[in-house]
């Protein structure tokens, strides 16, 4: 009776301490990693992931094996930004229409929707049409892939189709973001492709650092707050920054044609590989982004 009273005891405590399900998530265990990603055929909460980035794809956590904390920040780092984890972004978009006061344009948000900047800038928009997202899962021979479709219909000549495969294989310590663009409209897309990880630190940044192309290794605590380097390169990197691994690599393909880093200024930094988009009616482009844990 007293063992069992004991073990009744105790399942509360190992019950807090598993990492809580979240509604909206897409959630996949590789043996080595707990991946958590966003579920975009749910409907969009604009308070939670804002009207910027691509909730297709948006990774919201990493959790390395045994570990209840991510190596992303998985909450907001701006009270009125939702912006946390792995998203994509397409920026600058289409204008649709210009507003009567500056600051107020209506545009097509790749990936997202048709938005309207509320006078604050590109960071602070409305919603005025959310496109839907179509989600899709298959495994096979220890590989899983979430695919997930976006379709703007058309809108002042422009349209697009939108994919993006998410690959984990079993026992790997890599994830890999497939991005396909399609301009289905009479009009050319102009635009940029970025990823922005949202990397959390030990408060202060302690033995941090960071690599940005061509460019030697500097101290993420030593570092202004942004940094931007124009060059043609495959990978960036960062080491020393969490207990959970001893770096993360990102790897592209196309190779990027420039990186930025950004930080705050207690705990948390991003590297920012960026591609150029042009895209005529008719055509395609595709774009593959690696995240590699260092462990």
């Amino acid at each position: 009776m007293r063992r069992l009273l004991f073990a009744a005891l105790l399942l509360p405590v190992f019950a807090g301490c598993r990492i809580p399900e979240e509604p909206g998530l897409l959630v996949h265990d590789t043996g080595t990693l707990r991946i958590e990603l966003i579920d975009p055929a749910i409907p969009a909460d604009v308070r939670k992931t804002g009207c910027r980035f691509l909730r297709g794809g948006w990774l919201r956590g990493v959790y390395p094996h045994g570990s209840q904390r991510s190596i992303l920040r998985t909450r907001s780092i701006h009270p009125r930004l939702p912006a946390f984890g792995f998203p994509f972004e397409f920026y600058p978009a289409p204008e649709l229409a210009f507003g009567t006061e500056p600051g107020h344009s209506t545009r097509l948000q790749l990936g997202v929707g048709i938005v309207r900047e509320k006078g604050e800038g590109r960071f602070e928009t409305v919603p005025v049409e959310l496109f839907p997202w179509r989600s899709s899962k298959e495994s096979a021979g220890g590989v899983t892939r979430f695919t997930f479709r976006q379709n703007s219909g058309l809108h002042a000549g422009y349209a697009y189709e939108l994919s993006v495969r998410v690959t984990l294989e079993q026992g790997a310590d890599s994830i890999s973001f497939e991005l396909e663009l399609a301009n289905t409209g009479g009009k050319p897309i102009e635009s940029e492709l970025y990823a922005h990880p949202f990397f959390e630190t030990v408060p202060g940044f302690g033995a941090g650092w960071f690599r940005l192309p061509g460019a030697p290794r500097e101290a993420i605590a030593a570092a202004p707050g942004t940094r931007e380097l124009v060059k043609r390169a495959e990978t960036v990197s960062a080491g020393n920054f969490s207990p959970l691994c001893n770096a993360v690599v990102i790897r592209t393909v196309p190779p990027m044609y420039r990186a930025v880093f950004w930080r705050n200024s207690v705990d948390c930094f991003s590297l920012e590989p960026f591609w150029p988009v042009s895209l005529r009616p008719g055509e395609r482009r595709k774009w593959v982004c690696v995240l590699t844990l260092i462990r």
